[in-house]
């Protein structure tokens, strides 16, 4: 999309990518940019230089900014997000398994059809494989195609995660929560 800003189009939606250095407390975007975008992506440094990924919502990013303190160009043009709250609230995108076909774990909160692999072709990254390890507060614990019952413990929580979940036009983004493996190039 454009290169400049580090936006991208990612399952037809348009995200930004935003670095940070270990020191860095928060990210910045314009507020012209953030309507046009359906997410944020903080790419976080590490102490031992690697990145720590989270994505957040554009909508929830704008209800977490808070405009920059700045006196020069950006001043009341940009609105910053903390750290914390993309540790807090964002979805984990993060290398498992660093080598010449490297395993990434992403935690999503609400998916849609082939986002994983959308999101991994905007970066360059042809994805092979995918593995669901995780459903909500259910583990999948077992090999494809085979089955087990389930304990009283995973169904009550599966129970009570149905009761108390709100409907999907008015669910918070960490209702429930999915995560899954990919090995990608």
């Amino acid at each position: 999309m454009n290169n400049a800003s580090n936006e991208y189009l990612l399952d037809e939606e348009r995200v930004v990518i935003k670095c940070a250095r270990t020191r860095t407390t928060q990210v910045g975007v314009t507020y012209q940019m953030l309507n046009r975008l359906a997410a944020v992506l903080g790419a976080f440094e590490q102490l031992d230089g690697s990145y720590r990924v989270l994505r957040l919502p554009a909508r929830r990013y704008a209800t977490l900014m808070k405009p920059t303190r700045s006196r020069g160009r950006s001043a009341g043009n940009v609105g910053k997000v903390k750290r914390a709250d993309f540790e807090r609230e964002g979805a984990l995108v993060r290398v498992v398994k660093e080598a010449a076909n490297p395993w990434y774990e992403i935690t999503l909160h609400e998916g849609r059809n082939r986002q994983i692999r959308r999101m991994f072709e905007q970066v360059g990254h042809r994805v092979e494989k995918i593995k669901r390890i995780r459903y909500g507060s259910l583990e999948l614990d077992i090999e494809p195609s085979r089955y087990r019952f389930l304990s009283p413990a995973e169904v009550a929580k599966l129970r009570n995660s149905l009761q108390t979940r709100p409907s999907p036009k008015t669910a918070k983004s960490k209702d429930s929560p999915r995560i899954s493996q990919i090995n990608a190039d």
